[in-house]
């Protein structure tokens, strides 16, 4: 993707958790989200998606590097013990 001088990209963080969506983050307020889960689809799901209806948490990159930071350690701390 090429940038123009003074643009820069919308990072955008999705928490999954246990096959569930969580929680959505973006270091911006312009953004919008729509989930569409496959499984609940073939599972029978009955309620029609509604498009960019995801709630979404504005935060700032710190914030989100801090998400990703943590889930690294216990990427790391996973990795260990595996090795034991």
């Amino acid at each position: 993707m090429l940038l123009l001088k003074g643009e820069r990209m919308t990072n955008i963080l999705i928490h999954v958790e246990g096959g569930m969506v969580q929680g959505v983050f973006s270091d911006t307020g312009d953004v919008a989200v729509t989930i569409i889960d496959y499984d609940d689809i073939e599972r029978g799901q009955e309620d029609p998606i509604e498009f960019d209806n995801y709630p979404v948490t504005f935060t700032n990159i710190d914030k989100l590097q801090k998400i990703v930071d943590n889930a690294n350690k216990e990427i790391e701390a996973n990795d260990e013990l595996a090795e034991e």
